[in-house]
């Protein structure tokens, strides 16, 4: 029983390493984008929002209207975090 349950959280560890992402977000964005480098989100919420546990969100820089307090309502775990960053450019 032991060995099954060592197996499952390893598959599981697996699992979340494999499908984490990173998410783009830049003042040149579009919500309709799917988040990527070359097709970033606009909008802060909306990474937060696509965003995953072991996911990370970087922010590039530039000045963002928020029309509304940027909520975060989900966590990552303590082996998958979700991690913002952001990213300063020369413009």
């Amino acid at each position: 029983m032991k060995k099954i349950l060592m197996t499952a959280i390893l598959l599981t560890t697996i699992m979340l390493v494999s499908y984490s992402r990173t998410i783009y977000v830049a003042t040149t964005g579009n919500d309709s984008n799917p988040g990527t480098e070359t097709s970033p989100y606009l909008n802060i919420q909306k990474a937060i929002d696509a965003a995953a546990p072991g996911d990370t969100i970087y922010i590039r820089g530039g000045t963002y209207m928020l029309t509304k307090r940027i909520k975060i309502e989900k966590a990552g775990t303590a082996d998958a975090r979700i991690c913002l960053w952001d990213i300063l450019e020369n413009v």
